[in-house]
């Protein structure tokens, strides 16, 4: 009886632990996109900022 109770203890905690690594993959996946979306937003505004600057280097240009 003791076994019976033991086994139904260790496939408790093995699928307790089994969640949390699902939690803990899903939770590296999810900072994995928000990395790659930050990335891709600071590119976007390195790319704005170097055509603002050049506009205003063209307008300047276009004015001397």
């Amino acid at each position: 009886m003791r076994l019976l109770f033991l086994e139904r203890d260790i496939d408790k905690a093995l699928r307790r632990m089994a969640l949390e690594e699902e939690k803990n993959l899903i939770m590296k996946s999810s900072l994995i996109e928000y990395k790659g979306m930050l990335d891709t937003i600071v590119t976007m505004l390195v790319v704005d900022y170097d055509v603002r600057f050049r506009e205003k280097i063209a307008t300047k240009t276009v004015w001397l």
